[in-house]
């Protein structure tokens, strides 16, 4: 079966093309960790994701000011006490100072999650650093779990290439154009928003053995969908969805995708 073959499959009272990978399906990753229930980027978004079966989980990774890796998704504290402090002009225990005045969790170290996380389920580390620093590099050799590494720059996918191979590099790519750019150097996955869904798009993303996962929603608010959101993006050909409902997601998926004894 060829990665750009469409396929007819009759559901009842629906036709749908997928165009579906041999033994793939369609890939639920879980923006921040199962972010609609928990607290994204922490240990119990992570560790629900993870028991409910989804296909990855996307944790965003920043550096503190003492040079601590950290999981934390916005630019600001803005949504936490707002001001316009960035959490790389913090410490952890300033951080986690704020967190907790706001009612928050503690902020998640990436020492922490590599030393304790051991489930199947593979991580996608999206990377918001200046640079890639070598002590990550030496961080993610040592990782005794699976993962990906989801860049947005040149310079990181250059680095993380010697780290990963191209099928667990995604590139977050700018803007449409970037695509070829990227897939050049070595990615092996593209993710698209929600408002590019564009069938045409995704086939050339294929011809050029590219992936295309969806993030849903917008940039200001992103990881929101319904189903009919998921019915448009599997219908324009996509391999998978980043979103924070992982459960409505993987209910969607299990009516496309009876279960089977193929890899997922």
């Amino acid at each position: 079966m060829s990665h750009g073959t469409p396929h007819l499959l009759p559901w009842p009272n629906a036709v749908i093309w997928v165009n579906m990978r041999l033994g793939q399906h369609f890939r639920i990753i879980a923006h921040r960790g199962a972010s609609k229930r928990f607290e994204g980027n922490s240990w119990q978004a992570i560790l629900f994701a993870a028991a409910k079966g989804v296909d990855g989980i996307e944790l965003d990774l920043r550096r503190s000011s003492e040079g601590e890796f950290i999981l934390f998704h916005d630019k600001t504290l803005t949504r936490i006490d707002g001001t316009r402090n960035r959490p790389e002009e913090l410490t952890v225990s300033d951080l986690n100072q704020r967190l907790a005045e706001a009612g928050r969790s503690s902020v998640l170290l990436l020492g922490d999650l590599l030393s304790n996380y051991r489930k199947a389920v593979p991580l996608l580390f999206d990377l918001k650093l200046e640079g890639f620093p070598t002590g990550l590099v030496d961080f993610l050799e040592g990782a005794p779990c699976d993962f990906y590494l989801g860049v947005r720059t040149h310079d990181h996918l250059k680095v993380a290439a010697t780290i990963r191979p191209g099928e667990r590099i995604l590139a977050f790519v700018p803007h449409s154009e970037a695509i070829k750019e990227f897939a050049d150097l070595g990615a092996g996955i593209v993710r698209l928003w929600e408002r590019w869904t564009d069938s045409a798009l995704i086939s050339e993303c294929h011809r050029r053995a590219l992936s295309v996962w969806i993030m849903v929603g917008q940039p200001g608010n992103p990881g929101e969908a319904d189903e009919a959101v998921l019915e448009r993006i599997f219908a324009a050909g996509a391999d998978g969805v980043l979103l924070n409902d992982i459960e409505l997601a993987l209910r969607w998926r299990k009516r496309h995708y009876p279960p089977s004894d193929e890899e997922p």
